[in-house]
């Protein structure tokens, strides 16, 4: 079921409206709903519906500016398999610049024989 504003009650519509437009995206960016602490806890199924249905970003403002994020497990996993890619390629970075710089070991090939 792909759920739209209609499917939320008038004042949960009016609030995710306002808070999209109060948002400014650049191209390419996706927006997303920013609502209250005590909005979201009022109507948290709604909103977890939004993320895992719609894949929206959910950014729950707090007292404090101590905000949080509701995304669904598939952004999540998306984020940190990017940041174990990025981390990656950046130990890629510095072992190729150690090799350029000189501070490379040469070593033989150490080859075993595959156990048959």
């Amino acid at each position: 079921m792909h759920l739209t504003l209609s499917h939320l009650p008038l004042d949960l519509q009016d609030n995710i409206l306002y808070n999209k437009l109060n948002i400014i995206a650049d191209k390419g960016v996706e927006l997303m709903i920013a609502a209250n602490y005590s909005t979201v806890r009022d109507n948290l199924k709604q909103y977890c519906d939004q993320v895992s249905d719609c894949g929206e970003t959910v950014i729950v403002t707090r007292k404090n500016e101590k905000n949080v994020v509701i995304i669904s497990l598939e952004q999540w996993n998306a984020l940190e398999r990017a940041a174990r890619n990025a981390e990656y390629l950046s130990s890629l970075d510095r072992a190729f610049e150690q090799l350029r710089s000189g501070r490379g070991t040469q070593h033989e090939l150490i080859e075993e024989p595959l156990d048959e």
